[in-house]
């Protein structure tokens, strides 16, 4: 929308009216998940031009029966009269205190789809903030500065660290919490250190259900209907042209992977997603009753995902991308997606049922 107002040669008004929503209920988000989607959201609606928020956090979650539901567990506080902070109480601040006057100015590349820089500037004093991300794990991140600069690192609850320069660098750690850094007094130049996956590991009681590298899979180039149209007011997916190559991995990981890899199309198709679908040569049973399916992916942030697609034992199937038409199914959490460099060990929720009464379970939806 900003690139066809541009050729026109106007600006448009960009406000947010609806959002976010970052509930914390129990079977929710984290209080500090909370707190990193809420300073994040931001900073990326900044950079597409959007200052005014009169939808932003709310400062209370609601004590009435709009509290018993999504929208109304979502404030900076818990409820009145408790009134405890939560952390994103205070990466509020922080985000307001570094920002306050600064105006976004340029998104800078740091060679990673997945790992963010933005730089904002006093619109009076000039003064550069620089603010870091990443979307999964740790990664050091290393700058090129002057001799003896005076580089300083906030956290997202606005610790500071003053980072001491050598052989004109200076090193940090980035994760999924917004940092801010100040005292550079030109563009940041970036070099990413090897990202930390340790965060995602598998559980202690695990069973192992195969390798697609070992040969039991094939791909099966066809088209998936319940897939592609599942939301047809939101998105259009397409059966892409793919291949498929068994190749060394890591002992731990199982010794050998499957690489899949996007060929050219026949029709481009910039916003829309490509898909293809593999399938193990022999049915796999998943015995008992598992909480979470497990996967090792090596990727580098190209931003694709797996979509599991089951069947249980009355031949119901079971898409990971919610039940047809609906909102806020199609994994927001982005447990699926390959937004990360490296390999990391990704965990999707099954859907299940609670003996008794046949509770639908967190994963159902």
């Amino acid at each position: 929308m900003n690139e066809e107002f541009r050729k026109i040669g106007k600006k448009p008004y960009l406000t947010m009216h609806e959002g976010t929503c970052a509930p914390t209920p129990p079977g929710a988000l984290p209080w500090d998940e909370q707190a990193d989607i809420y300073t994040r959201n931001f900073l990326i609606m900044f950079g597409y031009g959007v200052y005014r928020h009169p939808s932003g956090p709310t400062p209370f979650d609601c004590a009435n029966y709009w509290g018993e539901q999504h929208y109304g567990v979502c404030g900076l506080f818990t409820r009145i009269p408790y009134c405890k902070p939560k952390p994103s109480y205070v990466a509020y601040a922080t985000l307001s205190r570094h920002l306050n006057r600064a105006n976004f100015e340029k998104w800078i590349p740091t060679g990673s789809l997945s790992t963010y820089c933005q730089q904002f500037k006093h619109y009076k004093t000039g003064k550069l903030i620089h603010v870091f991300w990443s979307i999964r794990g740790k990664r050091p991140v290393t700058l090129t500065v002057p001799k003896g600069a005076s580089v300083i690192h906030f956290d997202e609850d606005d610790n500071s660290t003053a980072l001491v320069e050598k052989d004109d660098k200076v090193t940090f750690e980035i994760d999924p919490s917004p940092c801010y850094v100040e005292g550079l007094t030109t563009d940041a130049v970036i070099s990413l250190g090897d990202p930390d996956h340790s965060d995602a590991q598998p559980a202690k009681e695990t069973v192992r259900l195969g390798n697609p590298g070992d040969g039991s899979w094939k791909l099966v180039a066809e088209e998936d209907k319940t897939y592609a149209d599942n939301h047809p007011l939101q998105m259009a997916r397409f059966l892409g042209k793919m291949s498929v190559e068994t190749v060394d991995a890591p002992k731990e990981r199982g010794g050998k992977a499957l690489a899949v890899h996007l060929e050219k199309q026949g029709k481009e198709r910039k916003l829309m997603p490509w898909y293809t679908t593999l399938v193990p040569r022999r049915p796999i049973i998943i015995p008992g009753k598992a909480s979470h399916l497990g996967l090792w992916v090596r990727a580098a942030s190209d931003w694709g995902r797996v979509v599991y697609s089951l069947r249980d034992a009355k031949g119901e199937r079971w898409i990971s991308v919610g039940t047809r038409e609906q909102w806020n199914c199609d994994d927001t959490h982005l447990w699926s997606f390959f937004n990360f460099d490296g390999w990391r060990y990704l965990r999707f929720e099954m859907p299940s049922n609670s003996p008794y009464d046949n509770f639908r379970e967190l994963g159902s939806t």
